[in-house]
């Protein structure tokens, strides 16, 4: 049976191939971009549903959510692909360079988890993987704020993988 696959930052890099190669096997994706481009041939495979969805708005996540399990009445797996790298010196960094950071790396995961989490309880199944880093268990020189994200994401992941073992729920952390 063909699994069902939600994946943000789908419009390129380690997203792209994801979607890619689920589809390649068979399998159905829901994949969530910030922007569509409507040339794009992968994405108008019958078996992707390209939404639009920014992980730092709420609404549009639940508005995906929806979207995806309306088309394809599950989720099976979950990747948390989403999100950007920072380098500098740390006290070079803006409040709100490093506030959009932690929402769209680590506060994006976690909206997304929230909304998708009712619907892999509900079928008592799931795989969840949130994409972090190296950087998410080791330090790098001059990407302090960037590796804080990131070991936020392993440790939401290893604290998650627990909590939902009992549901039938997997969690982890890709650190490419």
């Amino acid at each position: 049976m063909s699994k069902v696959w939600m994946i943000t930052g789908a419009g390129r890099g380690l997203g792209r191939a994801f979607v890619a190669e689920a589809v390649k096997n068979g399998d159905k994706v829901i994949a969530t971009v910030r922007k569509l481009n409507r040339n794009d041939d992968l994405m108008k495979n019958e078996n992707i549903l390209p939404v639009i969805m920014d992980v730092t708005k709420p609404d549009e996540i639940k508005n995906a959510v929806k979207a995806g399990v309306d088309k394809f009445s599950r989720i099976d797996i979950l990747i948390n692909n989403a999100g950007f790298g920072m380098t500098g010196a740390f006290e070079e960094a803006s409040d709100e360079e490093l506030r959009f950071l932690m929402e769209t790396n680590y506060f994006g995961v976690a909206n997304v988890i929230r909304e998708v989490l009712p619907v892999m309880r509900g079928q008592k199944d799931g795989m969840i993987l949130n994409i972090s880093s190296q950087a998410g268990v080791m330090a790098f020189l001059g990407s302090t704020a960037y590796c804080s994200a990131k070991f936020a994401v392993v440790g939401l992941s290893e604290a998650l993988n627990s909590e939902l073992e009992p549901f039938g729920i997997q969690v982890a952390a890709v650190l490419p």
